[in-house]
């Protein structure tokens, strides 16, 4: 009979336990609060494999908090905008400061002119001559005038500073003024008051060479604000001779950059030994002025007007225009020295009316030469006398030229240009005879000659028309 051992054999309990499945896996082992392993033991008996409940799923993350985020940018566009807004203060004081700083150190205008004695500076006045002026445009207005004598070897107006700009006028002087002196008014407009303290307008002197003027004198702030904005007005009256010969002055000097120059129509009422008008990035307007010699200057803008000289006149300009009327005067007859023109421009048109008159209505000796770049130039001459002799020189490049003569010139002709052949208007006229002594595709040369005269007298003159990239014209 076989025995049965019942102690090996499992309980029911024990089965059922055997058939369920494992449980879950829950941690892995995690360091202990004292640096050393904690391990988490398992209620169910022996440790199971680590495999994860199929029907638990993955375990799932914390939700977003929006309102958490939102909060978080709206802080840091507060910080930012604080920060902005601190630092446009401290720059605005900083910049207030060095403005103020300017100011307590300002120039004052005081200090003179190279070579000249100390300026003797007047108080600003709310009136000139019991006339209170328009303003012209700005909230305040101020005034000052001189006298300077006639007979002084030279008159000099000047300008410095960063803030002096505006214009400068000379005009025939009216008859309640002094006849005996170039009398000088000064306007300032400006828009804050405190300003008037920091610009003068002063009477300059030079003793050792009889020189007198009047100068104006700004502080040299940079760049200017909108309240530091002003504007000057220099109006120069001068008097007209009380007999039929023309007031001789012997030296009238201005160097004002910035300001715009008018001349009234002084032809024949005032006569200037030396004239020279210097400035910069503003006009010179002249509606007649005769001088023997004159030096006209500017830049970035126009030289326009009626100029005459019986010697030398240099008109001078770059980027903007000259269109003037020019009359060169000469004695004529056994006077060796040419009168002379020279117009100086560079990106910039050149356009001249021309008379060239003689004392003795015959011959006369004269020089010109006009150079400019990049824009054209037109001469024309409407007058000229019997028998002169005309040296011509006219040059530019990248633009077109042209000469229109005279019927009496005479003399030898020369063109060239490149890339474009030159070209010769010749007009009949009974007794004169051109002849070309050279034609080719850049160049024409040839001569003038009048009534069958020896060439000895076609050699004292010459044209010259010079371009680049463009024609030129001369017409006989």
């Amino acid at each position: 009979m076989a025995v049965v051992d019942n102690k090996n054999k499992p309980t029911p309990r024990q089965l059922e336990e055997q058939q369920q499945p494992p449980p879950p896996y829950t941690d892995l082992p995690t360091a202990s609060s004292t640096g050393g392993p904690s391990h988490v033991h398992s209620t169910a008996g022996p440790s199971q494999p680590l495999v994860r409940n199929a029907q638990q799923g993955p375990p799932s993350r914390p939700p977003r908090n929006g309102s958490a985020a939102g909060a978080r940018f709206c802080k840091a566009l507060s910080i930012a905008f604080l920060i902005w807004i601190v630092f446009s203060v401290y720059m605005g004081s900083i910049a207030k400061t060095i403005s103020s700083y300017h100011r307590e150190n300002r120039y004052e205008g005081t200090e003179p002119l190279p070579g000249f004695s100390n300026p003797s500076c007047a108080d600003w006045s709310s009136d000139l001559r019991g006339e209170s002026p328009k303003a012209n445009g700005y909230p305040h207005a101020s005034f000052v005038s001189y006298n300077l004598p006639l007979d002084a070897s030279r008159h000099f107006f000047a300008s410095r500073g960063h803030l002096a700009s505006g214009a400068v006028k000379v005009v025939s002087s009216s008859p309640h003024l002094n006849p005996d002196h170039i009398v000088v008014d000064v306007a300032v407009y400006y828009n804050e008051p405190t300003l008037l303290d920091s610009v003068r307008a002063c009477r300059i002197q030079q003793k050792d060479t009889y020189t007198e003027g009047v100068g104006i004198f700004t502080p040299n702030w940079y760049p200017p604000t909108h309240h530091d904005h002003l504007r000057f007005e220099m109006t120069i009256h001068v008097p007209s001779a009380n007999s039929s010969q023309p007031l001789v002055l012997e030296n009238f000097q201005t160097d004002m950059s910035l300001f715009a120059h008018t001349i009234d129509d002084l032809s024949g009422k005032v006569f200037f030994n030396s004239l020279e008008l210097r400035t910069s990035k503003s006009p010179i307007a002249v509606q007649g002025i005769e001088a023997h010699v004159a030096n006209i200057t500017t830049s970035n803008s126009g030289i326009t007007g009626f100029y005459t000289t019986a010697d030398f006149l240099k008109l001078q300009n770059s980027n903007g225009p000259i269109d003037v009327d020019v009359t060169l005067k000469n004695k004529g007859k056994g006077d060796p020295n040419k009168t002379s023109l020279q117009l100086h421009n560079s990106n910039g048109h050149i356009v001249s009316t021309l008379h060239l008159t003689s004392d003795s209505d015959k011959e006369g000796t004269y020089s010109i030469n006009a150079v400019t770049s990049n824009s054209p130039f037109k001469l024309d001459f409407v007058d000229a006398p019997k028998d002169s002799a005309l040296e011509l020189t006219a040059e530019t490049s990248n633009s077109p030229g042209s000469a229109i003569m005279h019927p009496t010139y005479q003399g030898k002709f020369s063109l060239k240009s490149s890339n474009v052949s030159p070209r010769v208007e010749e007009h009949k006229r009974k007794g004169r005879t051109v002849e070309y002594s050279s034609r080719s595709g850049s160049a024409v040369e040839g001569y003038v000659t009048w009534n069958g005269e020896d060439k000895s007298r076609w050699q004292l003159g010459g044209v010259n028309l010079k371009s680049s990239n463009s024609r030129v014209t001369l017409v006989l």
